[in-house]
């Protein structure tokens, strides 16, 4: 990567000769040094804490195998012929329409697969303990359109009522890494089937949501992220561009922790390596409008608002209008939502059972709420961000070639 010219981007960062000889002796000294030019960092834990998560490879290809979303206990599976194509997913797989399948400690689960006028299959919906750990439901939609794309959607629901959800698309070539909001999920999954360890929540989804959507080591040629919404690589992508002018975008987004982690580990789970220079689609580009033909230019607020409303509606279960929907604005959608939330929680209850339950719920989504808040009061202390300030950029999608290792 070419050097940035910031020399002193941790000047408040100053490490003793013994922490540079531990992180060099464990994460080599470029990386140190790349590190401390591309990313602001109160102190030696928060750098070190960096530098691991960066460096760790949470899903490993063979992890990837393992992952079977409908491998269910007793006689019901799912075939596939030997000769797989190069872009199978499960509506591709002959499925019994309505199939209820029994797991041993007898919970359901159920698959339905719709079929268009033509018979042709064109969406599947799946809900039930499928690939995720005991306790925990998956609800699937999978949709192809008709240029090829298949759209999987799943909404994750832990066992005290948590949840988030994940969309990710695949075309046969691209992975489009479309929206991710953990939410109220944990970090951290326990218990996942096939793995011997605790497994990053987010990581996980993408690599199940790959499995369904037929992704393998082969077929997959690049992965693309629309209309980033990710706010800290926002921040930090800003702070670059602002310590380092003259140098192409491109290389800045490489610089990221964002790129770095995010981008680099969801080609692990296939095995795959990440190219260096993205290509960006920057809003107001041909390209850009093509992939977005109706999109409404975004203001920073608005990444706030989507995470908050986001969290009103993994809470509640309910659709809650859309943050720039301009006949009805989406915090009265999302008090409607909590209060039909509230009633279904409450059905059944004491007054007293009622009234504690109601303010566990409260007390939820308050907790989220304050945490999105402080997430943007930090950006702007870490990154320099003044009280009137907001990125340069933050309406552009990203594209990532994928290679093979030591390619």
């Amino acid at each position: 990567m070419p050097a940035l010219e910031t020399t002193n981007a941790n000047p408040h960062l100053r490490l003793s000769a013994a922490e540079q000889a531990e992180l060099a002796a464990t994460y080599g000294a470029n990386a140190v040094a790349d590190a401390l030019a591309s990313d602001r960092f109160d102190n030696f834990a928060a750098l070190r804490r960096q530098l691991k998560y960066e460096s760790t490879i949470e899903i490993t290809l063979l992890d990837y195998h393992r992952i079977a979303p409908f491998a269910v206990a007793g006689d019901h599976h799912i075939e596939r012929s030997s000769e797989t194509r190069s872009h199978q997913t499960l509506l591709d797989v002959a499925l019994v329409e309505r199939q209820q399948y029994l797991h041993a400690d007898g919970a359901v689960s159920r698959v339905n697969v719709a079929r268009d006028a033509m018979g042709d299959r064109v969406m599947l919906d799946a809900s039930g303990r499928f690939a995720v750990p005991e306790g925990w439901i998956a609800e699937d939609s999978l949709r192809r359109d008709a240029s090829g794309l298949t759209k999987l959607r799943t909404r994750f629901i832990g066992p005290n009522g948590e949840s988030g959800m994940v969309v990710r698309s695949f075309d046969g070539a691209t992975l489009h890494l479309d929206k991710a909001y953990k939410s109220t999920l944990p970090t951290r999954l326990n218990g996942v089937p096939g793995f011997d360890r605790p497994v990053t929540t987010v990581n996980y989804m993408t690599a199940r949501a790959c499995k369904m959507l037929g992704v393998t080591h082969e077929n997959l040629k690049q992965i693309k992220v629309n209309r980033v919404q990710h706010r800290p690589m926002l921040a930090q992508l800003d702070w670059l561009q602002r310590t380092n002018p003259g140098m192409p975008m491109e290389a800045l987004v490489d610089r990221t922790t964002w790129a770095k982690s995010y981008i680099r580990q969801t080609g692990d789970i296939l095995g795959l390596c990440i190219a260096p220079n993205p290509k960006l689609d920057l809003e107001g580009s041909p390209t850009w409008h093509a992939a977005h033909p109706d999109a409404q230019p975004r203001e920073w607020c608005y990444l706030e608002m989507e995470a908050q409303r986001q969290t009103y509606k993994h809470v509640t279960g309910e659709k809650i209008a859309r943050v720039d929907d301009p006949l009805r604005p989406w915090q009265i959608s999302a008090a409607e939502a909590l209060l039909n939330f509230e009633s279904r929680e409450c059905a059944g209850l004491s007054p007293i059972a009622a009234a504690q339950r109601v303010a566990e719920i409260k007390t939820l989504i308050q907790n989220r709420l304050v945490a999105l808040g402080a997430e943007e009061e930090g950006l702007r202390s870490r990154y320099g961000m003044h009280a009137d300030q907001v990125p340069q950029h933050f309406n552009f999608d990203v594209t990532y070639r994928t290679t093979a290792p030591g390619a």
